[in-house]
């Protein structure tokens, strides 16, 4: 069983390299000139995927080949003060590099899109604004020449006091999307709406593949829910020839279950791993913890040293029964 591990956007290691530096809208409507104002956006952003693409060669030299993008990489894009610029015309070459780079080192990138995407919201603005988001995130994709090769990671959203109309409102709102953004789509479980058991059941219905968040399932429903069954399921949600994936997180401390620790424990890594290994399937995990890239090396370097694992790269292990 052959297991990736991926970090989130920034490296521990790296801490030169940022990929959301960004501005606020009360510091750019005080700018003057406006048309200076938004060439200094542009050029933020310029300074974003030029990280971004520094970021994504670090990992490829440390042999890690999962990387999630940021969602920030052009600061106030979608918002009503910024519709004139035409961001993707100016930064075309600095895209395409992210993709070349992709590709050439056969890397699996994703999006997990920010919180204010609510697919769940019962206010049509909010929904109209999880729409446009969505669709400003596949302009990303397609200006980096990787259509068809990158999810977006959601969650159903709020329960809104009717777990049923929210369902049924994700449901309708991910009908609503073009085909090849609702294609791109992936739903994850949350740590306070929705199980995992309860996103896999309304996934199975859109056809969407689902991604078992293992600290989400602790807090939300793992009392309940053997890991080891929802796996199996949400494995099978998964398109023929595109990995499932796995997001992996340890708890920062009894006060805090919901929050990300700065490094995950051996205990959890393991866990999931003897939890995956009767499917025999490979599979991806990203990993969500403060430390980042530091982090997954760590993880991965005291996996190589338990039995029955074998370190094949920097963010690669061979887990045998």
């Amino acid at each position: 069983m052959r297991v990736r591990f991926g970090f989130v956007a920034m490296s521990s290691l790296r801490t030169d390299l940022s990929p959301s530096r960004t501005m606020n809208l009360s510091t750019f409507r005080r700018l003057p000139n406006r048309q200076e104002a938004l060439q200094r956006l542009t050029h933020i952003a310029g300074g974003n995927l030029e990280s971004t693409a520094a970021l994504l060669r670090h990992a490829a030299e440390h042999g890690i080949e999962l990387y999630r993008f940021s969602s920030r990489l052009i600061p106030l894009l979608g918002h009503p003060d910024t519709e004139e610029r035409d961001f993707f015309r100016y930064l075309d070459r600095d895209f395409r590099v992210l993709g070349q780079i992709v590709r050439a080192h056969g890397m699996r990138v994703s999006f997990h899109p920010d919180h204010f995407v609510v697919l769940s919201s019962p206010l049509e603005a909010v929904q109209d604004t999880s729409l446009r988001t969505l669709g400003f995130h596949l302009r990303m994709i397609d200006a980096m020449e990787l259509g068809g090769r990158v999810r977006l990671v959601v969650h159903v959203g709020g329960a809104y006091g009717d777990r049923s109309a929210a369902l049924g409102r994700f449901a309708a709102n991910v009908m609503r999307l073009p085909p090849r953004i609702r294609t791109a789509l992936a739903v994850e479980n949350d740590d306070r709406s929705f199980t995992a058991a309860e996103v896999l059941a309304g996934a199975a219905d859109l056809g969407l593949p689902v991604v078992i968040d293992t600290l989400h399932h602790r807090c939300n429903g793992g009392a309940k829910e053997p890991l080891g069954g929802l796996l199996q399921q949400a494995f099978r949600t998964w398109p023929e020839g595109e990995p499932p994936k796995v997001h992996l997180s340890s708890p920062r401390d009894e006060a805090n279950p919901r929050a990300h620790a700065d490094f995950i424990s051996l205990a959890d890594g393991l866990d999931l791993l003897e939890a995956a290994r009767p499917l025999g399937q490979d599979f991806d995990v990203m990993i969500e913890a403060k430390e980042k890239d530091r982090a997954l090396l760590r993880l991965c370097e005291e996996l190589g040293r338990q039995p029955g694992v074998a370190r094949l790269g920097g963010g690669t292990i061979l887990y045998r029964p």
